[in-house]
């Protein structure tokens, strides 16, 4: 049965309530709401399931990645861009290069038992890398690893309800095979740019 968006609104904003209750931040709140933990806020984490405390532990990953993203924006994008330049104009390029490996490897950690190691690993890599070859473009290339990943899960789930496949490994094999043809289309790109240059 589908609730209507008002009823929806009004349980959000009551479990958003419950957890600023229990001691939360709004923002936490709003994270703990994210992974459906805004009911538990006022529990003990060692009173919380298995499941529960790998979401909590989820939120704290989600809500850290993105304050840190959102304080050290200009930071984080210097040292993606090149380490050694980024040191150069006074960015603690270790610091922050070495934070984001910490906080990708919480965020593995946090999901491996969840998702499994495989599909975590092609989620994880496939879609940043073909979006690469796509774009060269920082801010397009983030819109582009979502969009790729979101239709790598939702085309192994069909592919997994069509031929009866495991789900995990049919999400694979998608991720895998969008790479092709996004190295096709950089291939194709600089043919383009040196044929425009001769």
């Amino acid at each position: 049965m589908c609730r209507s968006p008002r009823l929806r609104s009004s349980n959000s904003a009551a479990s958003a309530a419950r957890a600023s209750a229990g001691g939360w931040t709004p923002l936490a709140a709003r994270w703990l709401g994210t992974v459906g933990l805004a009911a538990a806020a006022d529990r003990p984490f060692f009173a919380l399931s298995g499941g529960e405390q790998r979401r909590m532990h989820l939120a704290r990953v989600l809500g850290t990645g993105a304050g840190l993203a959102a304080v050290f924006a200009k930071e984080v994008k210097a040292v993606l861009f090149h380490r050694r330049l980024a040191w150069m104009s006074g960015v603690p390029a270790s610091a922050i290069f070495y934070g984001l490996l910490l906080w990708c490897g919480l965020a593995v950690t946090v999901n491996l038992q969840a998702v499994g190691g495989l599909m975590l690993y092609s989620l994880v890599v496939n879609p940043a890398a073909a979006a690469r070859q796509i774009t060269d473009r920082y801010e397009a290339s983030f819109a582009w690893t979502v969009g790729l990943a979101v239709a790598s899960a939702c085309g192994g789930l069909g592919l997994s309800l069509a031929a009866g496949w495991p789900a995990g490994a049919s999400i694979v094999l998608v991720s895998s095979a969008l790479f092709a043809p996004a190295v096709a289309a950089r291939l194709v790109r600089r043919q383009i740019r040196v044929g425009a240059q001769g």
